[in-house]
């Protein structure tokens, strides 16, 4: 681990290496000093920026720590810069009050936002709504602190849920048009099946009406009937990715729970504002022909005027 104490305001010459790069000369030219370690690690690179903010009640220093891990595929240079900015920014942070030391992940306090939600009168459905969304966003960024989300994350997580096969919906079944028959020619009752199969006897009746049901009920169905699930139903397992409009929910809760860190100052500002969500499909807008309008036209103008 290397250690190094330097000012928002330095000079440096670097040399390049395959690991990376060292600083090898500095010039003080302010008091105030951001702590920076450089951090080699499994997971790569990165760089732990400690800033001092004055004392505490008994005259202990008080520290504020975050961490820096630069993107991949950056250069020497665009790392030492990037350090550099991510330190100025820190420093500067604390001293207008906020609190981006805070190692609060996503999912910890999403939930706090979302109970505080809940107290302050918004709709139960809603608040349902939120934690039904907030298990999927915990899988993607649930583990990262509230401070360290960028536009880049989250734009990486919904490009992930328009991806094929993301969908949660339970696996369904539809019924064969001969369901009846079948079940009629091995002189078997809706409720006999039911009871076979161990399930809900409306789930049977549902499938005798050509409804679509579970999977896994339909293959209980099938077992207890001693018919191949293929010649009762037609799987029905949609592999389609979310709508638009879907991934926009996404977007609109983690917008939510980051303006209420933004308020809190515990960032300095809201990741998802600066995020690019998918635009939101437009229906389309139907429109008339020539000869309806001119029906249209005909028709307004027999009508008497009141």
């Amino acid at each position: 681990m290397n250690t190094l104490n330097l000012p928002l305001n330095f000079k440096k010459n670097v040399i390049q290496g395959c690991k990376g790069f060292r600083i090898l000369e500095k010039q003080m030219k302010v008091t105030t000093l951001a702590t920076i370690e450089k951090i080699t690690g499994k997971t790569g690179v990165s760089y732990r920026i400690t800033v001092s903010g004055g004392f505490d009640t008994a005259g202990k220093r008080i520290r504020h720590r975050m961490t820096y891990k630069p993107e991949p595929g950056m250069t020497a240079r665009q790392t030492e810069k990037a350090v550099q900015r991510a330190a100025a920014d820190f420093e500067r942070s604390i001293e207008q009050g906020f609190a981006l030391d805070n190692r609060q992940t996503f999912a910890e306090y999403a939930t706090y936002v979302i109970d505080l939600k809940e107290r302050t009168g918004t709709k139960h459905r809603t608040v349902a709504g939120y934690r039904q969304l907030l298990e999927r966003t915990n899988r993607a960024i649930g583990h990262m602190a509230v401070q360290d989300i960028r536009a880049v994350h989250l734009n990486r997580f919904y490009q992930n849920l328009a991806e094929s096969g993301i969908r949660e919906t339970a696996a369904r079944a539809v019924p064969k048009a001969d369901f009846r028959a079948a079940l009629k020619e091995k002189k078997l009752s809706m409720a006999k099946v039911a009871r076979l199969a161990g399930v809900a006897e409306s789930t049977v009746n549902a499938a005798g009406k050509g409804e679509a049901i579970l999977k896994e009920k339909a293959e209980l169905i099938a077992m207890a009937a001693g018919i191949p699930f293929e010649n009762l139903f037609t799987a029905d397992e949609r592999d389609e990715p979310l709508s638009s409009t879907s991934i926009l929910a996404y977007h609109r809760f983690i917008h939510i729970v980051l303006a209420q860190a933004e308020r809190e100052m515990l960032v300095s500002y809201n990741a998802a504002s600066r995020a690019t969500p998918p635009q939101k499909e437009k229906s389309e807008v139907g429109t008339f022909q020539t000869s309806e309008l001119i029906a249209i036209r005909d028709a307004a103008a027999k009508e008497p005027v009141k």
